[in-house]
């Protein structure tokens, strides 16, 4: 599976392609300025969070940035 998302992504290792394919750029390409966006859950929603995240094998910003993305740049 990494040697498939590695030859998608036109990467050397299965943690560039993740960064890639999650929409980070390469150090070559110009990023997009960033913002830090907040929000406030309940305690009781960390630990289903982290599963979910870690079930794909990806930090919480890059579960939530994945959730949102969607939504983010849909065109109305």
């Amino acid at each position: 599976m990494d040697a498939l998302l590695m030859e998608a992504a036109g990467t050397d290792t299965a943690q560039e392609a993740d960064d890639v394919l999650l929409g980070r750029l390469c150090v070559e390409q110009r990023r997009e300025e960033t913002i830090k966006i907040q929000v406030r859950i309940p305690k009781s929603w960390q630990y289903e969070l982290d599963q979910a995240a870690a079930s794909v094998h990806v930090s919480q910003s890059a579960y939530l940035r994945e959730l949102i993305r969607p939504k983010a740049i849909q065109t109305v």
